[in-house]
């Protein structure tokens, strides 16, 4: 189970913790939780992840260890108490084919299909959070299943083809849209506006 991300406030870090350790007060997820980060909750994390065999807090990691880190992940963790206006750590998960569990607002309930690629939790509820995370370590082949469907979700979606396809197409639309009002079609230039 991983959290990558700022090790802040807002970012869930300590909803996470909350959770993990109810998770680990009924016996466990049967799985180890690996943070990566910084941010100004870092000593906390490094304090509570102290001495403990089912949490592993592993500082910040370059870019290249990120994507090992995910692609070797049960799951990856945004609990964001925040409303995300994207959330690119879900769409890194995606892109691994890992399932992510994600609060249940901002961009990640437009991001994760809950139960299909990844599992949605009720924003700020810890017990809701273990929930999601004890289903998802507890069930493997729905874990496979869900880093399968999330994968497709990034290649439809997200993929670099699917941007430079996006980014041609909005090229040609404005090109069309200059080419019309170099022809004189109807625009605020051909009504005196913005002279």
């Amino acid at each position: 189970m991983l959290y990558l991300g700022r090790l802040a406030e807002a970012k869930g870090v300590r909803l996470l913790m909350a959770a993990w350790d109810e998770i680990a007060a009924s016996g466990g997820a049967g799985v180890p939780l690996v943070i990566s980060g910084a941010g100004p909750l870092e000593r906390e994390v490094t304090a509570w992840a102290a001495g403990r065999d089912d949490v592993a807090y592993v500082g910040l990691l370059d870019p290249a260890e990120c994507a090992k880190t995910i692609a070797r992940s049960v799951a990856v963790v945004a609990p964001s108490t925040w409303l995300e206006a994207f959330g690119l750590v879900v769409v890194e998960a995606m892109a691994a084919g890992v399932p992510v569990v994600a609060a249940g607002h901002g961009a990640f309930v437009e991001l994760v299909e809950d139960g299909v690629t990844g599992l949605l939790h009720q924003p700020g509820e810890p017990a809701s959070l273990a929930s999601r995370i004890r289903r998802i370590a507890a069930e493997p082949a729905l874990g496979r299943e869900m880093g399968r469907a999330a994968r497709l979700r990034y290649e439809q979606g997200f993929s670099p083809a699917v941007g430079l396809e996006r980014l041609v197409d909005e090229y040609r639309t404005a090109i069309a849209g200059r080419s019309a009002l170099a022809r004189g079609g109807d625009s605020r230039a051909s009504r005196g506006w913005g002279q």
